[in-house]
């Protein structure tokens, strides 16, 4: 669930076996809040999401990171910055 309590679910079709070809049945999933993938349940992870600050030769020189929480998939927690919410050796956002 998205930190302002609003659900996020995706629609997936998939054709199981032994159906007639174009009838499809969905399932619903829970999707990814970083690039919109479904993805099962236990694979997502709270996080913050974290902007790089750069000059204007592209060095990072600072980060900002954002207050809410957000559940992503395993590909953007590893690709993109974020802060895991369990991560207690850093303060959270906001934190002095």
């Amino acid at each position: 669930m998205a930190a302002g309590g609003v659900g996020i679910r995706c629609q997936v079709y998939r054709r199981p076996d032994g159906y007639p070809e174009g009838r499809h049945v969905t399932r619903t999933a829970a999707c990814c809040e970083s690039c919109g993938s479904p993805e099962p349940d236990e694979q997502l992870r709270p996080v913050y999401r974290i902007y790089l600050e750069t000059d204007g030769e592209g060095r990072v020189i600072g980060e900002r990171v954002l207050p809410d929480l957000e559940r992503w998939c395993v590909p953007c927690r590893t690709l993109y910055p974020n802060r895991p919410a369990d991560d207690s050796s850093q303060p959270g956002p906001g934190a002095p």
